[in-house]
């Protein structure tokens, strides 16, 4: 998630060029997703501009011709909509059949720790 501006558009490519360069991950196994702000969320959402496209930027001249000199601030979207944006980004990647039984194991976890620490608790208790 990101401003939708010249810099903001490269960032999730930056990033997984880091995970490959910085930690020799496989760039086959690296899909870098922009969840947002894009340019059909800005749309949807009828942001207004802030300010122009900043020239300074590298990637100035790739972002005005694709989507004009207008930019967005990220935090110009209601922080709701960027909660869905990303759960379903989220949700689109997610292997629910190899993540509900990891919830379900750490449920179950969580319910023998409360029960030990209410044992050791009761236990230290009477001690007094």
């Amino acid at each position: 998630m990101s401003d939708f501006d010249p810099d903001g558009e490269e960032i999730a490519h930056s990033f997984a060029r880091s995970l490959r360069d910085d930690f020799e991950i496989d760039e086959e196994r690296i899909v870098p997703v922009k969840v947002a702000l894009t340019q059909e969320q800005v749309e949807d959402l009828q942001l207004p501009p802030i300010m122009s496209a900043k020239e300074g930027s590298a990637n100035y001249d790739r972002f005005v011709e694709a989507y004009g000199n207008e930019v967005h601030e990220l935090e110009a979207a209601p922080p709701g909509e960027l909660q869905g944006f990303l759960e379903e980004a989220i949700l689109a990647v997610l292997e629910k059949e190899r993540f509900n039984p990891e919830v379900e194991a750490e449920k179950r976890d969580a319910a023998y720790l409360a029960a030990a620490q209410k044992s050791v608790h009761e236990m230290l208790s009477n001690l007094k």
